[in-house]
């Protein structure tokens, strides 16, 4: 088992101090497993309601959405995971930076999610088995969080540049 914690900051806040946004992941065999804890969430935000139906869905990132960008170790290509705290999710491949872009049809994700009154955990589980890569994994967690005036807020360990971009190769921070 591989195993990583992570920290992401945001690109920009609206007021101090901005919540703490942690967590963990893991990859073990043929499983990735990450983990996200908001915890002191002082500016109102739009967090989806669980659905009672989660299914694969476009353009999570318009909303609250958690992400992680993975691929092997010395190759271009990689995956995005798009989790939704309602419980939909998307995973893309991309063949390169922000190049080739399209639906990964082999894996599904697997997202539980627990809300409190400052925060919520959010854990999502990915069977990586039909990949063709099975690490060790360069990874990039990151984050959007849209409060209720509709702002988005992006969150990742490194930003790179002058606009928020998790697809830079540099945002690929850790690896397991």
């Amino acid at each position: 088992m591989r195993n990583a914690v992570f920290t992401l900051t945001p690109f920009h806040w609206p007021e101090k101090p901005p919540p703490t946004l942690t967590g963990r992941l893991a990859v073990a065999n043929d499983t990735l497993r990450i983990e996200y804890d908001l915890s002191g969430l002082n500016h109102p935000a739009d967090l989806p309601a669980p659905s009672p139906n989660p299914a694969r869905r476009l353009q999570l990132w318009r909303h609250t959405c958690f992400e992680l960008l993975w691929g092997p170790v010395h190759h271009p290509n990689y995956w995005e995971l798009n989790a939704s705290p309602a419980g939909h999710w998307n995973i893309l491949a991309l063949a390169d930076y922000r190049r080739g872009m399209t639906e990964e049809p082999r894996i599904a994700a697997r997202i539980r999610t627990q809300r409190r009154p400052d925060g919520l955990s959010l854990s999502c589980t990915l069977p990586i088995a039909a990949l063709e890569h099975l690490g060790p994994y360069r990874l990039a967690p990151a984050a959007i969080l849209r409060l209720a005036d509709g702002q988005r807020t992006f969150w990742a360990m490194h930003h790179p540049g002058d606009a928020p971009d998790f697809h830079h190769p540099s945002s690929f921070t850790l690896t397991a």
